[in-house]
């Protein structure tokens, strides 16, 4: 577990029960592991760090993907380079 997900999970704790600590009281380990991961926002981090940090290749297949699908002069889907 990550730091955040540790500290997501001890703030659940200090919860009054509803739905959050029901999802995680009646979720499997694995489950409640992503949905820790999840509530952690960890995921996000993670690919901003990737992107940001030596992920070349994946931020030009991102960026040229936007690229595809923003609208060109006419309106059309995939004009946008």
């Amino acid at each position: 577990m990550t730091p955040n997900e540790i500290a997501t999970a001890e703030a659940i704790g200090t919860m009054a029960p509803g739905p959050v600590q029901n999802a995680m009281i009646n979720a499997s380990r694995s489950e409640g592991l992503r949905l820790l991961d999840l509530f952690s926002g960890d995921g996000h981090a993670n690919v901003g760090h990737m992107i940001r940090h030596g992920a070349l290749e994946l931020s030009r297949t991102l960026m040229n993907t936007l690229s595809d699908m923003a609208p060109s002069v006419d309106g059309m889907p995939g004009g946008g380079r």
